[in-house]
């Protein structure tokens, strides 16, 4: 029989697809939660400095004032416009090699590196981990000029695109066209003539170390070139990352030092000292300014090669280490900088690597013009974007639309109005630390019953449900009790003594013991079922108060289809819910299975194979592989969502049984962009919910994310 019906369910949603039927995708974007740090991705569309950026690696400017970021570990390239807004020009943000000879937008980058602009507006890109040169022309057509892709050395005087690179970094335009970029871990300087071929200007193949100077660039030994700038007369400077040293190759070919005396030092005493006699440890990017004063960075600071020789900090303190946060040249904190460049009114751009931000020098002050430099305060009845969430770990959906999310590393409970305000609903709330999936013994926190629930202590709380009368239920999962926020703002414990353990079935549920209660919902008729967890159990407390076990027999085991609910094993069960026919789905977690408890009080098996696995999508979901799924979410449709945690998906099990991706299954784990299509995006769903609008929200680690159906045909 339910081999019949699988064949069904397949055959319906083949002829739907034959005869046209449109499928439903959804665009994700974040709904609350700043995160807990600046670096990250977000921002497209709106203002530069409000943007989060990943290790920004270069930074260059064109013509009219647009400004480029190689954003390196969000795989993009991005751009400012001149009033100050940013946008994706290049990249998905899924790490890996495509979309040559189609629109950037689409294609993939591998840590990127640098980037320069020829004479007509094309974007040069050192795809550093694709050992490739790509040019993204002024249409937006991205196409590979250098590298096969392989890593290492062949081929000089022949075309670009037939020779392998290693480690492209630094890249550069002459006034001529010709481009020149440093092929750090061959160790050469390399150029690409106008007619596309490649040779090489400085540097022997595959030979590191520091000889040379005064002679042919082309016989001299490199190390690890890294940065690289051409002054007015196409004179060429480059940093050697372990070589500690800055070399200019002649207009005629000959090579010299201009700065390093090879050694790694401190650099703390070269202030004011000859540059070719001081130790410059670890210089990577490098510029000239329009004057022709050569700028590099060594350990966190931008020093300047004056005229006469000597060498002075231009941007950072003169003691190295961690000062006040300052916005002055001579005081400002760096994080290692990776691209430095002069923009056309004469003013350093920097790319501050680790500091994840893009900084423009304006006489004596350094002003952010892109990346967050701080994250916003957490005000209640503020704008949700900037809630301070930790690892929140279930999210729900009143009957009044509002979202209500269990902060579990802050020990809260919060409610997010329709127009996207936040409020504090239970628990005092407390800075975060970390969050287990299993929390080792600990100190309890628990107070507050018969009080206000603002004025409640929770214990890292793992769900949240509200009935219609707008009662909020709260499983207070490490005080191993269920509590509710009644109506007029007071809390009570309703199921659990507070002692982890398992009793009290068929009695009241205040003398029951629970063992770390997960997820919960209500029926419609106001049963509340729970996920007790470390008991391998769903449990139910009835409206007269009274708890019973309605799935598990309290063994770690998976069970059968056919079962008897109350014989059948469960395996540390995160989720639960119940769709319109009063039926309850368990997200049987370490089972990797969506379990379902039919009419006839019996298991029915929804989705997964028993094994922690991803064995695709468009296919019978009993038939497609889960891993770890914490939550199960259902519409009024009676489609199924579920917050697949171990394989980074969020999966929709339509009415036809069949099991689809709407969110993840990227290969990045840092790309989170609002306004794409969810499967753009990566995602670590643990919580799920859906409203009346069939929007999806998902508690992903520290925001929670929503996710908008879109018919696409």
């Amino acid at each position: 029989m339910y081999q019949n019906i699988v064949k069904i369910s397949l055959i319906l949603f083949l002829t739907a697809g034959i005869h046209g039927q449109t499928i439903e995708k959804y665009t994700i974007s974040k709904f609350a939660g700043i995160g807990s740090e600046v670096r990250g991705y977000s921002g497209d569309g709106g203002p530069a400095i409000s943007s989060q950026l990943n290790k920004p690696s270069d930074v260059v400017e064109d013509a009219k004032g647009n400004i480029y970021i190689v954003d390196n570990e969000n795989h993009v390239i991005r751009q400012i416009d001149t009033n100050g807004r940013i946008q994706t020009i290049a990249g998905t943000g899924e790490k890996g090699f495509s979309g040559d000879d189609g629109p950037a937008i689409r294609a993939q980058f591998l840590f990127p590196r640098a980037m320069a602009l020829d004479q007509e507006g094309n974007i040069l890109v050192s795809d550093t981990m694709n050992h490739r040169i790509r040019r993204i022309n002024k249409s937006g057509i991205i196409t590979t000029i250098a590298g096969t892709g392989k890593m290492g050395f062949n081929g000089d005087r022949e075309l670009a695109r037939q020779c392998d690179l290693n480690w492209p970094m630094g890249i550069a335009v002459g006034k001529a066209g010709i481009i020149y970029f440093a092929d750090s871990k061959n160790c050469l300087i390399r150029k690409i003539d106008l007619d596309g071929r490649i040779s090489i200007v400085a540097g022997t193949p595959g030979k590191h170390g520091y000889q040379g100077d005064g002679g042919p660039a082309t016989l001299a030994l490199l190390w690890d070139p890294w940065g690289i700038a051409l002054d007015a007369a196409n004179n060429i400077y480059f940093t050697e990352r372990w070589g500690h040293r800055i070399r200019r190759v002649s207009k005629d070919g000959i090579i010299e030092t201009i700065a390093g005396n090879g050694s790694m030092g401190s650099g703390e005493s070269t202030e004011g000292q000859l540059a070719k006699t001081v130790s410059i440890p670890y210089p990577a990017a490098i510029s000239v300014s329009p004057e022709g004063n050569v700028v590099f960075e060594s350990e966190d600071r931008i020093w300047k090669i004056e005229p006469d020789g000597t060498l002075h900090i231009f941007v950072g303190p003169t003691v190295r280490g961690w000062n006040p946060e300052s916005n002055k040249r001579s005081e400002i904190n760096l994080g290692s900088p990776f691209g430095i460049t002069y923009d056309h009114n004469g003013r350093l751009l920097i790319a501050d690597t680790y500091r994840d931000r893009i900084l423009r020098v304006e006489d004596e002050g350094v002003n952010a013009i892109a990346g967050m430099t701080s994250v916003p305060e957490e005000q209640e009845g503020g704008p949700a974007e900037f809630a301070h969430l930790s690892n929140p770990w279930a999210v729900s959906v009143a009957p009044t639309e509002d979202i209500y999310v269990a902060d579990t590393g802050r020990d809260r409970i919060c409610r997010i109005t329709v127009d996207g305000k936040i409020f504090k609903a239970a628990g005092k709330g407390r800075l975060p630390d970390v969050v287990f999936i299993d929390p080792p013994p600990k100190i309890v926190r628990f107070s507050g019953d018969g009080g206000p629930a603002s004025d409640a202590e929770l214990d890292q709380p793992n769900g949240v449900a509200v009935d219609k009368n707008g009662n909020i239920y709260i499983s207070d999962s490490s005080n191993n009790r269920i509590r509710e926020v009644d109506s007029k703002g007071i809390i009570q414990t309703i199921a659990g003594t507070g002692i982890s353990g398992y009793g009290g079935d068929e009695g009241p549920a205040t003398n029951a013991e629970l063992a770390h209660p997960m997820g919960i919902a209500l029926d419609s008729r106001g049963n509340l079922y729970i996920a007790d967890r470390e008991n391998n159990r769903i449990r139910m407390i009835d409206t007269m108060g009274i708890i019973r076990t309605v799935a598990g027999n309290g063994k770690r085991t998976d069970g059968g289809a056919g079962d008897r609910a109350t014989d059948t094993g469960l395996s540390f069960p995160h989720g639960v819910a119940v769709d319109s026919k009063d039926q309850v789905y368990i997200a049987d977690t370490f089972n990797h299975r969506i379990k379902r408890i039919g009419l006839d009080g019996r298991i029915e098996f929804v989705a997964g194979t028993g094994k922690q696995e991803y064995t695709g999508d468009e296919i019978p979901a009993v038939k497609s592989g889960l891993g770890c799924p914490d939550s199960v979410a259902i519409d009024r449709e009676g489609n199924l969502y579920v917050a697949d945690r171990a394989n980074w998906r969020v999966r929709k099990i339509d009415q036809n049984g069949i099991i689809h991706t709407i969110a993840g299954g990227i290969n990045s784990t840092n790309f989170r962009p609002d306004g794409v299509l969810g499967t753009r995006s990566h995602v670590f769903p643990v919580g799920i919910a859906v409203d009346t609008a069939g929007n999806v929200y998902i508690a992903d680690q520290s925001t929670i994310r929503r996710l908008t159906p879109n018919v696409a045909h």
